[in-house]
This record gives C-alpha cells, sequence and structure tokens, in this order.
C-alpha cells in the first residue's frame, strides 16, 4: 500500500527538525510542537549536551523522514501546515545545503537550532481549561532546574547563529522570575541577529512591565497574545482572567506595533462550543488592533478533561450536534479577512459562502 503522506508531500520541506528545538520543564527536547510531532529527541537535564541530544539518532530519524516525504513522526490531522498543505515545495539547493550535514550512514545531522523556544518554565498566573487544570507555579528547586537548563542552551549555543527565541509555548514569560529575569537581562549586543517573539496571555504586559525588560525592547519583534474568547463572560470563563484589563493591553501592546516598535502583533483564539460563535468578533478586534494575524485553532485535550466533556468542547469534530454552525462561522465573509489564520480548522472550509 502507498505512503499517502508521502505521495503528498515528498517535493514539500519542513525545516523545524533543521533548525528549531523546544525544551520542556523535565528537560526533554522536541523539534517542533510537541502536539504535531509528539517523539522528545533526548533529554537535556542529565548529562547528554545540546549538540548530542540536537544530533541524537531519534533527531536524524525525524530529519530523515522530512526528506524521504514520510512525515511518519507527524500528526497529520493536527499540524495545521499537513492539514492546510502550506508547506513550502524544497528546492534542489535546500537539498544540496542540507545533505551536507548527512553522515555516512545516511542520518541527517544539523548545526546548532537558529530557532529555540523556551518551554522549561511553565509558571502561569492562570489555569485555562484547554491547558491545565490547576495553577503551575515552579518552587525554588524547579527554577533552579529551569536555570540550569536554560545556562546549558546558551553556553552551547553560538549566540552570532541564533535568530529566534521564542517563551514562551506553555505558560507565561511575565509570570516566571526565570525567563523576566532573562528578558532584563538580555545583552543585545551578544546576539546581532536575534528576534524574540513573546508569547503571552497579555495580562500582566502593562506599560510598567514593558518597562522594566526595556534591555530586550531592539530584539522583541514580535507579539502573540492567546485570547480564546471576545466577551467578559466567556474570557471569565475560559481564562477566569478580567477582559477588561486585557482590553486594556492590548491596546498598548496595539500602540507599539502602531508605532514599529514592534515589527508584528498577533492575538490568537482556541475554538471550542462555548466560544466559537465570538469568531467574528474576535476578527473585528484583531482589526480595530491592527493586528497582522488573527490566529484560530482546533481545541485539543492535554489531559484536563473527561473524554465526555472533550466531546462538548470539541465543536470541531464532525459528530458535535452544532458542528454545522461552525463550518458556517468558518465560511463567513468576515472569516475571509487577509490576516485570518485558520491553521489546523482549514481543513473544515467548503466551498460555500455563509453570511451572518
Amino acid at each position: 500500500m502507498p505512503n499517502k503522506i508521502k505521495d503528498d508531500m515528498e517535493h514539500f520541506f519542513c525545516s523545524k527538525p533543521f533548525d528549531f528545538l523546544s525544551v520542556r520543564t523535565d528537560g526533554n527536547a522536541w523539534v517542533c510542537c510537541e502536539d504535531w510531532l509528539p517523539v522528545s529527541i533526548g533529554n537535556l537535564s542529565g548529562g547528554l549536551t545540546l549538540e548530542e541530544v540536537w544530533n541524537s539518532d531519534t533527531a536524524k530519524s525525524i530529519r530523515k523522514s522530512i526528506l524521504d516525504g514520510s512525515y511518519k513522526y507527524c500528526k497529520e490531522n493536527r499540524c495545521p501546515f499537513l492539514v492546510a498543505k502550506t508547506l513550502p515545495e524544497i528546492s534542489k539547493e535546500k537539498v544540496n545545503h542540507l545533505m551536507k550535514y548527512t553522515s555516512p550512514v545516511k542520518s541527517v545531522r544539523a548545526p546548532l537550532p537558529e530557532k529555540i523556544s523556551l518551554t522549561y518554565d511553565p509558571t502561569c498566573n492562570l489555569k485555562c481549561p484547554s491547558c491545565r487544570s490547576d495553577y503551575i507555579v515552579l518552587k525554588k528547586s524547579g527554577r533552579s532546574k529551569a536555570q540550569d537548563i536554560q545556562d546549558k542552551i546558551f553556553t552551547s549555543t553560538s549566540s552570532k547563529d541564533l535568530k529566534q527565541i521564542i517563551l514562551t509555548g506553555y505558560g507565561d514569560p511575565f509570570s516566571s522570575s526565570v525567563l523576566r529575569s532573562f528578558l532584563k537581562n538580555i545583552v543585545p549586543e551578544e546576539f546581532p541577529s536575534l528576534r524574540i517573539n513573546l508569547m503571552t496571555n497579555g495580562l500582566l504586559l502593562t506599560p510598567r512591565m514593558w518597562e522594566s525588560i526595556s534591555s530586550s525592547h531592539s530584539l522583541i519583534k514580535n507579539i502573540h497574545v492567546s485570547i480564546d474568547a471576545c466577551s467578559h463572560e466567556t474570557y471569565l470563563q475560559n481564562r477566569g482572567g478580567d477582559f477588561s484589563k486585557l482590553l486594556e493591553n492590548l491596546e498598548f501592546i496595539g500602540s507599539l506595533r502602531k508605532k514599529n516598535t514592534l515589527a508584528r502583533f498577533e492575538i490568537s483564539f482556541v475554538v471550542q462550543e462555548n466560544n466559537f460563535t465570538e469568531m467574528p468578533d474576535f476578527v473585528r478586534l484583531g482589526r480595530r488592533l491592527k493586528c497582522d494575524e488573527v490566529l484560530f485553532q482546533k481545541i485539543f485535550n492535554w489531559g484536563t478533561y473527561e473524554d465526555t466533556d472533550f466531546k462538548k468542547h470539541a465543536i470541531h469534530k464532525s459528530t458535535h450536534e452544532r458542528h454545522n454552525d461552525l463550518v458556517r462561522v468558518l465560511n463567513s465573509e468576515i472569516l475571509a479577512d487577509s490576516i485570518v489564520n485558520l491553521s489546523n480548522l482549514t481543513d473544515l472550509k467548503t466551498s460555500t459562502n455563509f453570511t451572518l
């Protein structure tokens, strides 16, 4: 039987396993979002160096699966690039460049990553049900472990080659003393090619907080705020936070974008049964804030829901009683705005346009 992904994807290319690293609290390292490619390449908490983990046998096998088009380690129905079929076409030049790192046994090696996601501190001021079942705040020993992982990364990585830092895809950088300290004390001159992408829930990113990290202002080019609602009631239910305070902070972040202090401003929304009708208003909010992107994504169960409860939330599933209502929203005119990214919801769209 032919390999469907290979047949479809052998002429396309995902660069993540060749240039991206994410490290979690336990030290496990990943070359993609853990939910899209759920295989760790090794652990940085032990005696292994970053180089040894980055070019482990597992890492090289994952890279080989990209080059041969099998994508056998990837979750085809979760990765938004595979769902939407938006991976770039692989070029002969790209192949020749990558094959320079191929060993005699045909297991692909790669130079140390240019992009690193600092996800080793999950501390957050919220306990969103779609992410976690309770507040997570690292205690002293956990902070020490996170600091050790951070030190190992930045003593191993060539600062002149580091192009992007993402903090954080799991937690909030302004809730974490480790990551706040990093932002306050970074020396831009040591990272001539670096851009920082801040991922936050936005509630702590006030003008005062922004000024406290002035050392990193020249490096911060992108701010991404996860929200999951567009009303006070739904935000309280999905996030447990103060929507009015969030709106104040969003206006402030928007002002940074309008002054070109930032190169990019994004807001995101995990779609579920209790918020999908607010998607059009969320796009309108993005327009008003002059966002560069309004991102919508499926909800996934990270172990925070019982199966029956998750089924009520998972409106993207065709078996949900309101699934067709979601499809209607996805096909509305406002969701066709150029700033909208439907990510892994793209395949739910139809060719029919609906009017709300």
